[in-house]
């Protein structure tokens, strides 16, 4: 499962990516690369979807289905919709 930590204090969203990726130990993007960010409704309810300047895509879900934990300038956020508007802050 993916954890992410984005401060706005920082240029960088650094990603623990999913276990299957056994090549990467952590992946990092710049702040300033994230184009986008979208809250979905799917089939296992919400999760965020981060969408960066060049297509990559990352998707995370606080409830533990797609992603393990995100904080966001050291705050857990409550929810995925939570989630979503502290990320689209940082893009302001």
């Amino acid at each position: 499962m993916a954890t992410v930590l984005i401060t706005s204090t920082s240029n960088y969203i650094k990603s623990v990516p999913d276990t299957s990726d056994e090549s990467i130990i952590a992946m990092y993007r710049r702040l300033g690369t994230l184009d986008a960010v979208s809250l979905h409704d799917g089939r296992k309810g919400t999760y965020v979807e981060l969408e960066f300047t060049d297509g990559m895509t990352w998707d995370f879900d606080m409830n533990n289905i797609r992603g393990a934990a995100a904080s966001v300038n050291g705050v857990t956020p409550l929810d995925n919709e939570v989630l979503a508007n502290a990320l689209a802050s940082l893009m302001v």
